[in-house]
């Protein structure tokens, strides 16, 4: 179990890392891209909420949500740093959302009944959203750049530099 610190660095790093996709996701509407894949009004719909709060709902998922799970299964996830742990982890989100949310909001599987790009579009924002989280939760840690092993709950340097051991 992760300690209470790492579960709160889980959840700061989960909502810096639900910012920088949200700013990409308003984007990518502004843009015009993908138009009418908004995943925020899939919530709004799914739930029948106002847009503040499938924002609100999104950013609670984001942060709270994932970002503690990760706190919990990063330790136990293959790859040498945070940031990989992270994408992998942002991968198995996309796989949660495409094939369960998604299609529960109409979208069908992977979203492929808005676009044959859906898939693509909502993978790589996932993976942005992993990568942000593993790195924001590495540095939030103390450490960056620096190979981890898991030992008895702790993650210890294998590079040799001085890693905080919580």
């Amino acid at each position: 179990m992760p300690s209470r610190d790492n579960i709160t660095r889980g959840i700061v790093a989960g909502f810096i890392a639900t910012t920088v996709i949200s700013f990409f996701m308003v984007l990518k509407e502004v843009s015009r891209v993908l138009y009418g894949l908004d995943l925020v009004g899939l919530l709004s719909g799914i739930f029948n909420a106002p847009e503040w709060v499938a924002w609100l709902m999104h950013y609670v998922i984001g942060a709270v949500v994932f970002g503690t799970a990760f706190a919990f299964l990063a330790p136990r996830l293959p790859g040498s740093t945070c940031t990989v742990r992270g994408i992998l982890f942002g991968m198995g989100a996309w796989l949660l959302m495409s094939l369960i949310v998604l299609p529960i909001a109409g979208a069908g599987f992977f979203g492929v009944k808005y676009s044959f790009w859906a898939p693509a579009v909502t993978l790589m924002l996932h993976l942005l959203y992993g990568g942000v989280l593993g790195a924001t939760f590495a540095w939030l840690k103390g450490y960056w750049h620096v190979h981890h092993e898991h030992h008895a709950g702790d993650w210890r340097s294998v590079s040799g530099g001085k890693v905080p051991a919580g």
